[in-house]
């Protein structure tokens, strides 16, 4: 896979790719607390779909080898079958979208896409970083404090906003620690532990 086509393609799709899974942060903010943006949720999880579709169908087009192309890149593949935008829950009346009223189903979802993307971009990023470290170590950092910031947001029934989610990812993995919002739960705890070790 080393046709220059293919790493042309590669190269090209680094930054919509980083930009789609930073995207998500948002996404799922406004699918758990907005519900009067739910058009919104649903045209980004469309565009950050269709990024990686695009990407995958257009690199298994310039691969040479096309099994060991599918074979390499399962992430991607999981990612494109299981993203499939979910519909918000705003969005959920008409007759043939009842049957996304699952709400254990579309949480379940909603995570298993988050984990996919996230392994994604771990994986981008460190093409990156072979050739550009600070790149790698700016873009690391800020998808660890949205995502930490998120989880540690719905985790916590005491942080009532997404900016303090963000606040205390950030004063976590700087170690300030100024201490004026600490996990109460134990999830909560599990997470705080996670981000210090990381």
């Amino acid at each position: 896979m080393n046709n220059q086509n293919y790493l042309r393609a590669e190269k090209f799709f680094e930054i919509p790719v980083m930009i789609s899974v930073l995207m998500l942060i948002p996404v799922l903010i406004i699918e758990y607390t907005q519900q009067t943006l739910s058009s919104v949720a649903l045209y980004l999880n469309w565009g950050i779909w269709i990024v990686f579709l695009l990407e995958y169908m257009i690199l298994f087009y310039f691969a040479d080898d096309k099994l060991k192309f599918v074979k390499s890149h399962k992430i991607e593949l999981v990612i494109v079958i299981f993203s499939f935008p979910i519909v918000p829950e705003g969005l959920q009346s008409s007759g043939f979208l009842r049957f996304a009223r699952l709400p254990r189903l579309l949480n379940a979802l909603r995570f298993f896409r988050l984990a996919a993307l996230l392994g994604r971009f771990g994986t981008t990023v460190k093409s990156i970083f072979n050739s550009k470290g600070l790149r790698f170590i700016v873009y690391a950092t800020i998808a660890i404090v949205l995502f930490f910031g998120f989880l540690f947001y719905i985790s916590e029934p005491g942080v009532t906003s997404y900016s303090d989610g963000l606040w205390w990812a950030l004063v976590t993995i700087t170690t300030v620690g100024y201490g004026d919002i600490t996990p109460l739960t134990n999830l909560g705890r599990i997470i705080a532990s996670s981000l210090m070790i990381m």
